[in-house]
């Protein structure tokens, strides 16, 4: 079965898709997508419920009121995709082993999402609903956490992140040492080791 020759599909394996542009107004529930190939894809109104994306390109995708509920991506690429414009209905998204770079999820509530082993490169979660997100082992360089909700959040030997506790809500936040000390940049101290 081609993905592009029906509207709805339910329990399908898809592999090695690669070449669509446009998949758009499609329902897809309990689907696995391997090796696949999306940049650039168009998956505006589209319905991805538990499903799941493994060792797929992702990049760049159009989200236009698309429905992610359940929906989990496992060693991904997603450069330059902006989530905002999704539907936020439900959304529950789980990234593992995933590469994120120049990704946008301001304002999204992603409360118990998570992001395990991920390089979360230069994204920007700028007014975002992360309580209770886990970022254990991730590398966050240059990723942006400005007015954003960390209560309860994970970032257990997660390494290169700047977060200001001045500029967002971190209570019962979890972090280790020795990147927790990056935590201390924003009170403008010198802390001594001696």
């Amino acid at each position: 079965m081609k993905i592009t020759d029906n509207d709805r599909f339910e329990d399908i394996n898809f592999k090695d898709i690669h070449g669509i542009e446009d998949l758009k107004s499609k329902s897809f529930y309990n689907c696995t997508f391997n090796n696949c190939d999306f940049v650039s894809c168009d998956f505006t109104s589209s319905l991805f419920s538990e499903c799941q994306f493994n060792n797929s390109n992702l990049s760049l995708l159009k989200l236009t009121e698309t429905r992610f509920q359940e929906v989990t991506f496992e060693g991904c690429k997603l450069l330059g995709t902006d989530f905002t414009p999704v539907n936020q209905l439900m959304m529950e998204v789980k990234f593992a082993n995933c590469q994120l770079t120049d990704c946008n999820f301001a304002e999204l509530p992603l409360e118990n999402t998570t992001y395990l082993k991920c390089k979360v490169h230069q994204c920007d979660f700028y007014n975002a609903n992360l309580s209770n997100a886990d970022f254990s082992e991730s590398d966050l360089y240059g990723s942006l956490f400005e007015n954003t909700d960390l209560r309860g959040a994970n970032f257990r030997l997660a390494q290169n992140y700047s977060i200001n506790p001045l500029q967002n809500k971190i209570k019962n936040a979890k972090f280790s040492l020795p990147d927790a000390m990056t935590l201390l940049n924003a009170l403008e101290i010198k802390i001594d080791e001696d």
